[in-house]
């Protein structure tokens, strides 16, 4: 096998390109801020790593566009791709016909019609707009109702970057950049003056940016504007994350440097404090401050960076909730001045990644307008003590949510990250694809500079970041090995970094040493090296895909499996669990993975070493989001003798799809959640006052989780997606959060949301967890995988969550949205039992004085089971003044979300009595049948419960007699209940001793109330 792989390697041609620089240099505009000192530890400084820093994997190289390539922006109306001159492109249009549906302009040329007739990407011939726009009659994409309404085949409620057809017609352009007439922003005379110059029908859009084109600065000979600044980052990661080639602050050489950053300190997404990314930080951090002692050098902390905002982390949204309001903004300003002064750092550098983009956890506009009142009211906390950085996208997809010239007077620079323009990555981009880029051309470079210049920034504040890593690609046929090439995938791993498609300097420099040639390429200013992965020479080692990770064992090899057969049906299939097992594939595996040095990239490394031709990369599966196809059919593994293991690989594309499904569908469903607290509050009748309490949030996850019988049918009996979701409830449900404690309603009901919120992160980073533990992402271990999920027969973890064949099926499960709609709506059930029970003081009351005939008010329930009458009571503000009795709202409450009193009450009751008179907790057991018949999980409305009789007279009028039968109120029988309720109606009757006059209980709260 091995050299199979070494012959293939040979076949295999990596290129490698490199930028061999610091961050750049730009003219100092201020003083080196005052001298370095560490002050006393603060309180509230917090020293060590919380337990969510797991969650954030960092990449080898500064970001990791991998994980989120840009969408870049294509100058549409003149776009390069159509190669069309401008005189061509208007001889092009003279004869374009207008479609019926589409109003004709002035020159009788739609807006679209200008462009060439062909397969450019104005065109949806043969699928949707390259650009996410309307596919309009004429197979032309744009925008408004020419576009997106009668005739338009897909994409139809897109609406355009900015002007008249944006979102709500508001839009701007990011950085003042031109808007054009066809809604895109640009900076060319397309967008800035008139896109069809010779009828002048297509202007600028006024009012939504510049019309006008910017000049760019130009540096003069001898102006010295690259003397003054050289800042370099430190990636602090390195010493855990590479195998060879560390370096601690220590080993660092930092002559030439005027500043380094270490990177990168994190911000705890509900304090909005800066925390350390790992305990190691807090050593290392004080011996990257010492390299400053000499005042030569400004050593600066650095927060936040790409992987930060990763989806699935519980920080995905961080930033944005941060800046959000001027209390979250005051809290990490604060703590970043404490955090300075404890470790020694003189300045602190903003790497947001990236402010206002959804799938980075932002929210456009109103991050644009909060991140400059950020810097602005740190400038005015640090004066001059502190220097203040912040770092600018590389691309106008992301950049034109930044306000630079806004924040511009608050800060000491701006790093512009000039580098990871592209890589392998490009292949998921409609608009790139497979074509070999260059991650920091020049000529790319000085194009996404431009729109800096239409915000006006002043060039004197600017760094350009360059990175000293090289982005690597595996081209396509050996003989083509330039910009312009095309790629199958990336660079094979380095030895120290041990990531695809990236490898630092050293790497490269080792490479180098052993014969490996560079080549400078003059016009895109960046240096080269192509190389084969192993030539036979012994010049250049093996890279360490080739020296055996990921190796099938001899004996493994030898072994041949029962053939594979599609001929039948799996759904309909009589023994699953025996064609599983005698498949082989479950013993296989599970001593493939033993083989192994540890599980990491398990189930990858097989794939490559199976299929050594084929692309990989599309089977990596590590995250919901990773790519998890296995391109190989079941003649493919008979052919090898592995038939047996196309059964697991089926299973695992199955497990994959089905989690990523979950995940998605989830996280749209509890934002609806999201959206419906505040109407709870007002449905509940929630006032001020709130006292502070705890809910259990992970109930209610939980409660929705529980409805995973609902997914699909058929379902085996044992594994499958009943024994994931069962798994995931498991992990989720003792998550709880502390709200309330507010005299505002309303904000108090905003602390909630905030807490559902960030339990449902909770929900999606364990879904994330899972899919990691199974497929072998670094840093997760199998043995978090529930155990409810473990169901086969193997000794491995992973193997066993594929155990019976449970997942081995006809169809994918991706359509989940009827299941998921169910579960969103058991949330809203729980989530509104347990703002009821907490904030209106309702209590379920057994009622010995109404017989079935007088079980009648809306607030009853007849139970026929036990033959009482149920009824539901609040108590609230919870004092002798408050009133005991019924309430509308649940009347409503009930309607409005469909739930039945009767199982709503029953359900509390029994919740009550089998938990001894206290109020228990949801009892979420996916693998049982609750929700089928619409009976919920036990304790899933759990409630305190009383029985008595209620007390009509005027004085404890809404009281309530208790029972002396009922178990959490022995003792108490014919006493009145509550008791600061009985001692007022005692004052009331007896104003001059306060005496006896009625038997008062001793309880005012019961069962464990708090």
């Amino acid at each position: 096998m091995v050299l199979r792989l070494l012959n293939i390697a040979f076949m295999a041609v990596a290129i490698l390109f490199l930028c061999l620089a610091t961050l750049a240099n730009a003219e100092t505009t201020r003083q080196l801020h005052g001298t370095r000192s560490r002050h006393h530890r603060r309180s509230n400084v917090i020293t060590k790593a919380p337990a969510w820093d797991k969650e954030i994997t960092n990449s080898p190289g500064h970001q990791n566009p991998a994980m989120a390539p840009p969408d870049p922006t294509v100058e549409l109306e003149l776009s390069d791709d159509s190669a069309t001159s401008l005189d061509q492109y208007y001889k092009d249009a003279e004869n374009a016909t207008e479609s019926s549906d589409v109003t004709p302009n002035k020159s009788h040329l739609s807006r679209r019609s200008l462009e060439k007739r062909g397969s450019g990407p104005l065109y949806c011939k043969d699928g949707p707009c390259a650009d996410d726009s309307c596919c309009g009659p004429e197979k032309i994409c744009g925008y408004g109702p020419d576009y997106c309404g009668k005739g338009c085949s897909s994409n139809c409620d897109a609406t355009a970057m900015c002007g008249e057809y944006s979102e709500e017609g508001e839009m701007p352009c990011g950085m003042n950049l031109c808007c054009s007439a066809s809604g895109w922003c640009g900076t060319t005379e397309v967008f800035c003056d008139n896109a069809d110059p010779v009828h002048k029908t297509l202007p600028c859009q006024a009012g939504y940016g510049s019309c006008n084109i910017a000049s760019s600065p130009s540096c003069a000979k001898g102006s010295g504007s690259t003397n003054g600044r050289t800042i370099g980052y430190y990636q602090s990661w390195n010493v855990r994350a590479r195998k060879c080639d560390t370096k601690t602050p220590k080993q660092l050489n930092t002559k030439g440097f005027t500043h380094l950053f270490y990177s990168f300190a994190f911000i705890d997404p509900v304090s909005f404090k800066v925390t350390p990314a790992h305990d190691d930080d807090v050593k290392q951090m004080r011996e990257f401050t010492d390299l400053s002692k000499d005042g030569k050098l400004q050593t600066w902390i650095a927060i936040g960076g790409f992987d930060f905002s990763n989806e699935n982390t519980s920080t995905h949204t961080t930033w944005s909730d941060m800046v959000s309001t001027k209390a979250n903004r005051a809290s990490f300003i604060d703590s970043v001045r404490a955090y300075m002064d404890e470790y020694g750092f003189q300045g602190v550098d903003l790497d947001w990644e990236y402010p206002g983009e959804p799938k980075r956890g932002g929210r456009k506009l109103a991050d644009t307008r909060n991140f400059s009142m950020l810097l602005k009211e740190m400038r005015a906390a640090y004066g001059s003590k502190y220097g203040i950085s912040l770092t600018l996208a590389p691309d106008y997809w992301y950049l034109r949510w930044f306000d630079a010239k806004a924040m511009e007077p608050y800060v000491d620079f701006f790093g512009f990250m000039a580098y990871d323009l592209h890589g392998y990555w490009d292949e998921d981009v409609k608009t790139l694809g497979k074509i070999i880029r260059g991650q920091a051309d020049i000529r790319e470079i000085g194009n996404n500079t431009i729109p800096l210049w239409f915000g006006g920034l002043d060039p004197k504040k600017l760094n350009f970041g360059l990175a000293l890593y090289g982005r690597g690609y595996t081209v396509a046929d050996k003989s083509c090995n330039n910009l312009g090439c095309s790629f199958v995938g990336p660079s094979k791993k380095g030895g120290c970094t041990d990531s695809d498609g990236v490898m630092s300097l050293g790497e490269i420099k080792n490479l180098i040493k052993k014969g490996v040639k560079s080549t400078y390429l003059k016009d895109s200013m960046m240096k080269q090296i192509t190389f084969d992965d192993h030539d036979g020479s012994g010049d250049v080692p093996a890279l360490p895909d080739l020296d055996g990770i990921g190796a099938i064992p001899k004996e493994l090899q030898d072994k041949v499996l029962k053939k594979c057969d599609t001929g039948f049906s799996y759904d309909n299939y009589g023994d699953l669990p025996k064609l599983w097992y005698d498949s082989g594939a479950e013993q296989w595996a599970d001593a493939y993975i033993k083989s192994q040095k540890d599980h990491t990239n398990w189930a990858q490394n097989l794939y490559r070493n199976l299929f050594e031709k084929k692309d990989h990369t599309k089977f990596s599966c590590v995250t919901p989001n990773s790519r998890c196809d296995f391109d190989a059919s079941c003649a493919e593994f008979n052919k090898i003798g592995k038939g047996g293991l196309y059964y697991l690989f089926q299973s695992m594309s199955s497990f994959h799809t089905f989690m990523k499904a979950l995940n998605q569908q989830f996280d749209s469903k509890i934002t609806l959640t999201l959206a419906t607290v505040s109407e709870m509050r007002l449905i509940l009748d929630i006032k001020s006052g709130l006292p502070q309490t705890t809910i259990n949030i992970g109930s209610v996850l939980g409660s929705a989780f529980s409805m995973a019988s609902a997914i699909a049918a058929p379902i085996p009996a044992v594994g499958g997606p009943l024994a994931g979701i069962s798994g995931l409830a498991s992990m989720i449900g003792t998550f709880t959060s502390i709200v309330g404690g507010n005299d505002n309603a309303v904000d108090a009901t905003d602390t909630l949301t905030f807490a559902v919120k960030t339990a449902a992160v909770e929900g999606k980073r364990k879904i994330a967890s899972i899919v990691s533990s199974v497929y072998g992402d670094f840093g997760h271990a199998q043995t978090d995988l529930p155990k409810t999920m473990l169901v086969g027969g193997a000794d491995n973890p992973a193997i066993k969550v594929f155990g019976y064949g449970a997942w081995l099926r006809d169809n994918d499960l991706t359509d989940l949205s009827g299941a998921v709609e169910r579960m969103s709506d058991k949330m809203n059930q729980a989530l509104l039992w347990q703002m009821a029970r907490l904030f209106k003081g309702f209590y379920v009351v057994i009622r010995d004085d109404l017989p079935i005939n007088k079980c009648t008010h809306p607030n009853n329930a007849w139970d026929d089971r036990t033959g009482r009458c149920l009824d539901i009571l609040s108590w609230w503000p919870k004092s002798a003044s408050g009133r005991v009795g019924g309430d509308l709202a649940m009347e409503k409450v009930w309607d409005k979300w469909n739930m039945s009193p009767l199982w709503t009450l029953r359900n509390a009751v029994e919740c009550w009595e089998n938990n001894g008179g206290k109020i228990g907790d949801a009892k979420v057991k996916a693998l049982q049948s609750e929700w089928t018949n619409g009976v919920p999980p036990p304790c899933f409305f759990a409630m305190p419960v009383l029985k008595g009789n209620w007390s009509k007279d005027a004085a404890s009028d809404g009281a309530i007699w208790l029972a002396g039968d009922f178990v959490g109120q022995e003792g108490q029988a014919g006493r009145l209940w509550p008791k600061d309720k009985c001692d007022k109606a005692n004052r009331e009757l007896d104003p001059i001793t306060g005496g006896q006059v009625k038997k008062c209980s001793s309880l005012n709260k019961v069962g464990g109330e708090k």
